[in-house]
């Protein structure tokens, strides 16, 4: 089994008023946390999906085993910069891609590796975690979707495919509270921080 990722981080960040995927959580920025837990979980390629801020983040992934592509439409959504990765993903051989917001800093290397070995045990066409009863992030998508997420209608994105296949998704329960907190804003980011980053 190669599983790919791919790291979406092409936002404005416009509520939070900086770059996201530059603020410090326990000792490094959020890009290289991200990448260093997916690296850690054995992801090969990882792709950062940069747009907004792409030599900022470009500059501080430097050094680092990744691919980087930049999103010039990023304006258009979360989706566009998914597929833009994933026509990079579509040159590997890659038996699917697990899908990583870079507002998810948090998330447990414990979490990634139950999701990995769920994947790997069932090659479910989705397999995402949950914390609560809620759904989060990171979810894996089987190569066998890759088509449907390149073609995924713009107003609903990644999520139309996930409704398309609800009855196959396969769900890792988690404590993991991480997966369901998007740092979007000032007050999420010092939540965060207060929480122990």
């Amino acid at each position: 089994m190669m599983l790919a990722a791919i790291i979406l981080a092409a936002g404005e960040s416009t509520r939070m008023g900086s770059p996201k995927a530059l603020l410090p959580f326990n000792g490094k920025t959020f890009i290289r946390g991200v990448v260093d837990l997916l690296t850690a979980g054995g992801l090969s390629p990882i792709i950062v999906v940069v747009g907004a801020h792409a030599e900022l983040v470009r500059h501080e992934l430097a050094g680092l085993h990744v691919r980087v592509t930049t999103n010039h439409g990023y304006r258009a959504g979360q989706l566009s910069s998914l597929q833009k990765g994933l026509k990079m993903v579509r040159e590997s051989p890659a038996t699917g891609v697990l899908v990583h917001p870079v507002d998810h800093p948090a998330v447990r290397a414990e979490t990634v590796r139950a999701i990995l070995e769920c994947f790997a045990a069932g090659q479910a066409p989705v397999v995402a975690p949950t914390c609560n009863g809620r759904r989060g992030h990171p979810v894996i998508f089987s190569a066998n979707l890759f088509d449907e997420l390149m073609n995924a209608p713009a107003e609903t994105g990644a999520r139309a495919v996930v409704w398309r296949h609800a009855q196959d998704i396969v769900e890792v329960t988690t404590d993991d509270v991480a997966i369901v907190q998007s740092i979007d804003t000032p007050e999420d980011y010092e939540l965060l921080l207060s929480m122990g980053g």
